[in-house]
């Protein structure tokens, strides 16, 4: 489902929404793609509110490729920009996949499909200008989609 013309700002909606999915569904893959920019980690921001976790403590993983925050679950934000190949992956990967209670957000995923075949919420972002982006949300859960249309249909009204 693609929802356009998002600001920065009603990226919390959309964060919050999510998050009651992934709260109430028990998932924990989300998968975001998109050029730099186009508001990953502001998104991340977000959705880690949902949580327990102060935004302040949330920053992009791209030099790090992991940052693990510890909030009423685990969140662990992964940016895979800079892995070389799908053996990095792994290895920088391996021991954290091994929390069945944590949640990952994956930045870049499409660069290793094969790799991430979890069932979660994939995410794509796409730069329109400096102030909106459109946003792609797959999902197999109906409920969210019909969530997410009825919000973008109270966007259009205002």
């Amino acid at each position: 489902m693609r929802v356009e013309d998002i600001s920065l700002e009603e990226l919390k909606t959309l964060a919050n929404i999510i998050a009651k999915y992934v709260k109430s569904y028990d998932l924990n893959f989300i998968y975001l793609n998109g050029d730099l920019g186009t508001g990953k980690t502001t998104f991340t921001k977000y959705f880690c509110e949902n949580f327990s976790v102060e935004p302040s403590q949330i920053s992009s993983p791209t030099f790090s490729i992991v940052n693990v925050y510890n909030g009423v679950r685990t969140i662990y934000h992964v940016d895979l920009y800079r892995i070389g190949d799908i053996d990095e992956v792994f290895y920088v990967l391996e021991e954290n996949f091994e929390d069945k209670e944590g949640i990952f957000i994956i930045e870049w995923s499409d660069l290793f499909k094969e790799y991430f075949t979890e069932k979660g919420i994939k995410i794509n972002f796409y730069h329109k200008d400096e102030f909106l982006r459109d946003i792609d949300v797959i999902t197999d859960l109906r409920s969210l989609e019909e969530d997410l249309r009825r919000w973008d249909c109270e966007r259009e009204k205002v």
